[in-house]
């Protein structure tokens, strides 16, 4: 894990500092807590990820008027180099919450910008596909 003196120099060279919160919820103790471990792994092996810390909760029993479920909560706090990564890292694992901590500004390129932008419109198009398509009505 990074040192704190490290997270400020690459901070200053336009990295983002990124707080995320992770939950798990099913109906089967360990399936929840394998799962969360498993999507951590993965996400913490992402090249575009210099994790700063992580904690996992312990499981919780969730009681619903469905049945008995259990919840399992991580939170992680790291590094990734640019904003479009950060679209990125969101749209892959799909945290509960997200927090940018630092920079205060970031500037995007019109580059950047289209390809975030592009990025989204090609994940729009394949769920919609799934979905049955785009639905488009004159009002």
């Amino acid at each position: 894990m990074l040192e704190e003196k490290e997270i400020r120099e690459r901070i200053k060279k336009g990295w983002l500092r990124i707080w995320t919160s992770f939950e798990v919820i099913g109906t089967a103790k360990d399936i929840v807590e394998k799962a969360m471990k498993e999507h951590l792994d993965r996400f913490e092996k992402d090249d575009r990820v210099e994790l700063i810390r992580k904690s996992i909760s312990s499981v919780e029993t969730l009681e619903m008027k469905d049945g008995k479920f259990y919840s399992i909560v991580a939170e992680t706090e790291f590094l990734t180099q640019s904003f479009k990564d950060l679209i990125n890292l969101v749209l892959f694992y799909g945290p509960s919450a997200c927090e940018i901590l630092a920079p205060e500004r970031i500037e995007l390129s019109i580059r950047e910008a289209q390809e975030i932008v592009n990025t989204l419109g090609g994940i729009m198009h394949r769920l919609s596909e799934r979905l049955g398509g785009i639905v488009v009505k004159r009002e």
